[in-house]
């Protein structure tokens, strides 16, 4: 009779609490897309070389980001707490999207910087804790942790950042001069698939295959024709 009057006596765990942190996570996964997608808009819409930009309504998205991150990380904290990987996972993977997408919109807009480097370090180690969550024998474990280990290596990527106009005239000064220097009216400028500029020489024209410094992706051609792609970067000749 004691042990059952113990063991009647240990208060139950609330049924609607499961309830309510699936609530927040679902708030959570909305707000991550809605960031997800305003940040790279806002990084496609920011101010050109002539100065003019659209602007988007609403708050800016680094004033969005900041409380996205905060919540994330509590209800992170509380999926440990509670016992509930899987949602602890998943959050895991709102906030290393969110850092993912933030990163490089803070470095094109140059503000906020290492706060974004921050927010990615910060993505690395959950992703650590949400890859020893995955061990255990939940719902989609497996799924749940590929998509973690896919995440790290995004948040592991070396990130390349657009030029100034001062930077650019610079480096098309010292390409063009010097003894073995690109001559402006023989020489042209291109674009690798993923935007990254490179030069060919002599008279310009493709004439041999070769892999983009910055992104590994195929660059050059063959017998005067680029590779799939491959595109001319007038912006460097102008």
């Amino acid at each position: 009779m004691t042990a059952l009057d113990v063991a009647d006596s240990v208060p139950p765990v609330p049924r609607d609490r499961r309830v309510t942190l699936g609530g927040r996570k679902a708030k959570l996964q909305f707000e991550s897309v809605v960031l997800f997608d305003s940040l790279n808009i806002a990084q496609a819409l920011k101010p050109n070389a002539l100065g003019s930009s659209i602007k988007l309504p609403g708050s800016p998205p680094e004033q969005l980001a900041k409380p996205f991150f905060k919540d994330c990380e509590a209800f992170i904290h509380d999926c440990g707490a509670e016992s509930l990987p899987k949602l602890g996972v998943e959050a895991c993977l709102y906030y290393s999207r969110t850092a993912f997408s933030f990163q490089p919109y803070c470095r094109s807009v140059k503000k906020n910087c290492d706060q974004a480097s921050d927010y990615v370090l910060i993505a690395t180690k959950l992703l650590e804790k949400a890859k020893e969550w995955c061990s255990r024998p939940f719902e989609n474990a497996d799924g749940l942790r590929r998509a973690v280990e896919e995440s790290a290596k995004l948040l592991g990527r070396e990130w390349y950042e657009e030029v100034s106009a001062v930077e650019l005239a610079a480096i098309k000064a010292a390409m063009t001069s010097g003894q073995g220097g690109m001559a402006t009216h023989s020489g042209h400028w291109y674009n690798c698939a993923n935007g990254h500029p490179f030069a060919i020489g002599e008279c310009g024209m493709p004439m041999e295959l070769a892999r983009c410094p910055e992104c590994g992706a195929p660059i050059g051609g063959q017998n005067h024709r680029e590779v799939q792609g491959v595109t001319r970067a007038t912006a460097m000749e102008d």
